[in-house]
């Protein structure tokens, strides 16, 4: 979740089963239209940035890195 959550800016993360921890996020939400609005954008442009070509040059990008540390690792050996 952290990677898709900016925490107070696109929304409010809590812990499984923590209700008290929900609560106040909805109430932090609800009680500050200007903030509510603020976090609607954040996360509407947020979203906006993750196509699956996104994605899936995020993806391709860890492979290579994950290539470049065996690669070396290889070179140690």
């Amino acid at each position: 979740i952290p990677d898709v959550v900016q925490e107070g800016v696109t929304g409010y993360t809590f812990e499984v089963n923590d209700v008290a921890g929900l609560v106040a996020g909805v109430r932090q939400i609800a009680s500050d239209k200007t903030k509510m609005q603020q976090m609607s954008k954040a996360a509407r442009a947020y979203a906006e940035t993750q196509t699956w070509e996104a994605m899936m040059d995020e993806v391709i990008d860890h492979y290579a890195r994950l290539i470049e540390v065996h690669q070396r690792t290889l070179q140690l050996i």
